[in-house]
């Protein structure tokens, strides 16, 4: 498995958890831009955000 191919992972995981979770984007946008001082999440923020956002129709149809 190549890196890319495991950040890709570890963003849908993430968004994943978080719609689990019940987080909404702003709520990742909070999470990521104080989880590590210095730290440049961007990339990775905006790729849990594109996965949240495919993931989220799915999140509504299921109940746990």
């Amino acid at each position: 498995m190549s890196a890319g191919e495991r950040d890709e992972l570890i963003a849908r995981l993430d968004a994943a958890v978080a719609l689990l979770y019940g987080l909404k984007e702003d709520d990742l946008r909070v999470i990521y831009s104080t989880f590590h001082e210095g730290w440049n999440y961007e990339s990775r923020l905006s790729a849990v955000l594109d996965h949240h956002r495919q993931l989220a129709p799915l999140a509504t149809e299921v109940s746990i």
